[in-house]
């Protein structure tokens, strides 16, 4: 009886709606992380750069 219930919820397009959803904030979360890294590694090179000059 409990398999025939998980059946029914695959088929559920509310649930398909929340993998999507899912699928959206890991794809914000990598932008957002390749965007901070990409920050890092400008602040890491400014401070160099700047260090060189003084």
């Amino acid at each position: 009886r409990y398999e025939e219930e998980e059946e029914e919820l695959d088929l559920d397009p509310g649930g398909n709606m929340w993998v999507q959803t899912l699928q959206q904030q890991q794809v914000m979360h990598r932008q957002y992380r390749d965007q901070s890294g990409a920050a890092e590694a400008w602040w890491h090179n400014a401070k160099e750069y700047m260090g060189k000059i003084l």
